[in-house]
């Protein structure tokens, strides 16, 4: 959707619905009635043990009141909830979609967008903006019916165009939505995480530097590479990541600019990979997910709207943006395929579904061809492909090490 935003010109409005206390307010009987037609009979009897002959208690400082029965809400905390709220509101919402039935023109995007308790309506605007107070307004009114609240003062309307895409401070499920804004946060916000930890990274007696290295990567790098795969932005930008990488290691490490240990000395050191290699293996795995999907699902809707768009003049001056579509261009051009038609689209897409679900090909050659760069820098076994044209010291310490475990 950013690319087409960017590439076309093309105009969102994403209206976010707030529901109020949504795991509290399930019709228990309601729920019951859908789950009878869609799980087994042995689960169905299960989950209606669970539900039934729920009581309540009230407590106010440390008395407690008397016990009353409640047939609403599922239990908080339990690890079925989220998934029996997805059901019934999932149920709520094809009532809703087949009383309010959207009208697709050509080249148009309709798409509601749900998860758990976050509901989210994208619509693209043409001519006139879409009535979307109308539509939040029904839907209020059918959810009201499932015995859900949806608290229309704290609903947003998000247009997302060409202008203002960089300056958007919106984020959804942990993501800023601008990629440009959404970097510099991740690295803020792990460095905050690396600063509080700061005592574990000073002690040097008790605890090893291999051990540091491992809760470094538990603790801090999932917090930079979370959802990183689909961040549109650049090469440089994403290497911001890599610089941040190596100064948290060097602290670990105790290594100063006195020390002149160099980033290559440095990854065979803490035996870790670059933050950009796991970006672009990240990217190639969601969007092979991506290509396997329905056609009907949201993501491969918007996909097949950028390339089969009848109007393929970008709009805009200079050069092309930086989204996730160029990311993927770049990828590909390091062997040689393309990834601007819609052609091209059906060909990459055809051969990523084509292939096995442990066996990723396409990735596996952009990842040889990346590593290039990195010679001489200690890369995880897992993560190296099979592939003869790979620097000599990576491959050599491949080998070194598979021959070692055939020996053990």
């Amino acid at each position: 959707m950013i690319a087409d935003t960017e590439k076309y010109g093309s105009e969102y409005e994403i209206v976010a619905i707030d529901m109020s206390k949504a795991f509290d307010c399930i019709d228990r009987k309601k729920l019951i009635n859908v789950l009878k037609g869609i799980v087994a009979p042995s689960e169905y009897q299960m989950i209606r043990y669970i539900l039934s002959d729920t009581c309540l208690t009230a407590r106010i400082g440390g008395e407690y009141g008397e016990r009353f029965g409640t047939t609403i809400g599922v239990p908080q905390g339990d690890a079925l909830s989220p998934i029996l709220f997805t059901i019934y509101l999932e149920a709520a919402m094809r009532e809703f979609r087949n009383e309010n039935p959207v009208q697709s023109q050509q080249e148009s995007f309709n798409q509601d967008i749900l998860y758990a308790d976050d509901t989210d309506f994208v619509t693209q605007i043409r001519d006139q903006q879409q009535n979307n107070a109308q539509t939040v307004q029904k839907l209020s009114e059918v959810l009201q019916r499932w015995n859900l609240k949806v608290n229309t003062d704290k609903t947003e309307y998000i247009q997302i165009n060409r202008r203002n895409i960089k300056d958007i401070a919106v984020r959804k499920l942990g993501n800023l939505i601008s990629s440009e804004k959404d970097i510099p946060y991740r690295i803020a916000f792990a460095d905050s995480v690396f600063r509080n930890l700061s005592r574990l990274w000073r002690n040097h007696h008790d605890i090893t530097t291999q051990t540091k290295v491992n809760m470094y990567k538990s603790c801090i790098i999932p917090i930079m590479t979370y959802n990183i795969g689909a961040n549109g932005a650049g090469d440089l930008s994403i290497q911001a990541f890599d610089k941040a990488q190596r100064r948290h290691l060097r602290y670990i490490c105790g290594k100063t600019y006195l020390d002149m240990v160099s980033n290559v000395e440095l990854y065979n050191i803490t035996e870790t990979k670059p933050i950009s290699i796991m970006a672009a293996e990240q990217r190639w795995n969601l969007f092979k997910r991506v290509a396997k999907m329905e056609n009907t699902t949201p993501a491969k809707r918007i996909m097949w709207k950028y390339f089969n768009t009848n109007n393929n003049k970008r709009v805009g001056k200079g050069g092309p943006r930086l989204t996730l579509h160029t990311s993927l261009c770049r990828d590909l051009k390091l062997i040689e395929m393309k990834f601007k038609t819609v052609n091209d689209y059906v060909n990459v897409t055809s051969a990523l579904i084509s292939e096995s679900k442990n066996k990723n090909v396409i990735c596996d050659q952009i990842l040889s061809k990346k590593l290039r760069k990195y010679e001489h820098i200690y890369i995880p076994k897992e993560a190296i492909p099979n592939d003869p044209g790979l620097p000599a010291a990576i491959q050599l310490e491949r080998d070194e090490e598979t021959s070692t475990e055939q020996r053990s």
